[in-house]
């Protein structure tokens, strides 16, 4: 973030572990990566206490914040909503519903959803296939972005991960159908549903980058890098990726910050 020049501030994502829908309790056994709210916030101020250390003024003006993940099938969600509620820094919460078992529809999920609503918190969440970790391969149907409609409902602002779009050949391309599902969430007139472009830059992805431009208003996407999933520069060669010339291939090319060289792209 330091010695970006597009980006002055940057959201670390958590991971809740995975809690049983129906006991609530936690299941280490089937917990592929748990990045704590606690260990997140408290790596978050530690990371700002050292930009204001920077000598140089712009590094100072950067700012980390925090993606904090508080699954719904917790028993102590509410007292773990509270501790991100109380720090500013804390902007976003993020789910993967595949990987933490995460049933959007669940009607138990309503106060849940009241609350983010009340409090102003958009949900981050993953929709469409998930190679990252071994649940979200076989949970994938819990990964569908029609259940985003129950959360919608309840009046909280969406950010769909990846605009579900498809991460392999193989896999299914709904990207015509999200965005029907898109342009009916945001009819009244409020986005109320965004996309983010995160693992966008991938090479698989390629392929569909025309009909994602022709689908996906710009001013219906945020952008995210999905770092450290490998942000590729070279294979956006001109003639590959839609609409690249050989002047922005060689900036590509030559962009040594990884953040950087994803926003370019």
């Amino acid at each position: 973030l330091s010695t970006s020049e597009e980006i002055d501030g940057v959201v670390l994502l958590g991971v809740d572990a995975l809690y049983g829908p129906r006991s609530g309790n936690l299941d280490k056994k089937r917990t592929d990566l748990w990045v704590s709210n606690r260990f997140l916030a408290k790596k978050v101020k530690d990371l700002n206490d050292r930009l204001m250390r920077e000598e140089d003024l712009q590094k100072r003006k950067k700012k980390f914040y925090w993606g904090a993940s508080v699954s719904p099938n917790r028993k102590d969600w509410e007292e773990e909503m509270e501790f991100v509620l109380k720090d500013p820094c804390g902007v976003l919460m993020k789910w993967i519903p595949s990987v933490q078992h995460i049933n959007l529809r669940d009607r138990k999920h309503k106060e849940y959803y009241e609350s983010l609503a009340r409090n102003h918190m958009p949900l981050l969440c993953h929709v469409g296939p998930e190679y990252s970790f071994p649940e979200g391969i076989r949970e994938k149907r819990r990964d569908d972005f029609r259940f985003l409609d129950k959360p919608l409902e309840c009046g909280v602002t969406v950010i769909a991960a990846h605009c579900a779009t498809p991460v392999f050949p193989i896999d299914k391309n709904e990207t015509a159908e999200f965005g029907a599902f898109m342009r009916s969430a945001n009819s009244g007139g409020k986005i109320r549903l965004w996309g983010d472009t995160s693992a966008f830059s991938l090479l698989t992805r390629i392929p569909i980058l025309e009909e994602i431009l022709e689908t996906f208003p710009p001013e219906w996407l945020v952008h995210g890098s999905d770092f450290p999933i490998p942000i590729e520069g070279r294979v956006h060669v001109p003639g590959l990726t839609h609409g690249v010339s050989w002047e922005e291939y060689q900036q590509i090319r030559n962009t040594e910050n990884l953040l950087d060289k994803d926003v370019m792209i």
